[in-house]
């Protein structure tokens, strides 16, 4: 659907660091999803919308989208959904400073009750928020480990639990 193309172009316009215009692009998204009415999409939407207000440092608004998309998400019953939204928790955790064990296990939980494969996006995202939660604070950039991040996000001395 046009909004799931345009929720694509705002993460890759985020990714390049053209913030003014991936923040419009979401926003139209948001739009066209919510005229559609497909509460699974917009719910992976704000996922994504959640996921770059971290790494840009707007922590208020990252958890707020992320609220919004992992309720529409348990609204559907999507499990995968859910894992994904406990891994951006758990990055959140970890660029807060907070234990992200709790939101790991349950995107494991989710992930495993879906029968994700190993090779799924989503088991991707478990490895990623694993790795953050082991890696040492000087290698991590807003909850992630820095080498993982696209190279106009990059920031370091993000706070950690050790």
């Amino acid at each position: 659907s046009e909004g799931i193309v345009l929720g694509n172009l705002g993460k890759l316009l985020g990714d390049l660091g053209r913030l003014e215009e991936a923040w419009a692009t979401f926003a139209d998204a948001l739009r066209v999803d919510r005229e559609i009415g497909e509460r699974r999409v917009t719910g992976f939407l704000l996922l994504s919308m959640a996921t770059l207000a971290r790494r840009t440092g707007e922590d208020d608004r990252s958890s707020r989208l992320l609220d919004e998309g992992r309720d529409l998400l348990v609204d559907v019953g999507d499990d995968i959904g859910l894992a994904h939204a406990a891994c951006e928790a758990g990055h959140q955790a970890i660029a807060g400073g907070r234990n992200p064990e709790p939101e790991i296990a349950l995107a494991r939980a989710m992930a495993g009750r879906a029968h994700a494969p190993e090779a799924s996006s989503v088991r991707k995202a478990i490895t990623s928020v694993e790795a953050a939660a082991r890696a040492p604070g000087a290698a991590l950039s807003r909850g992630e480990v820095a080498s993982e991040l696209p190279p106009a996000l990059r920031t370091r001395g993000s706070a950690r639990v050790g």
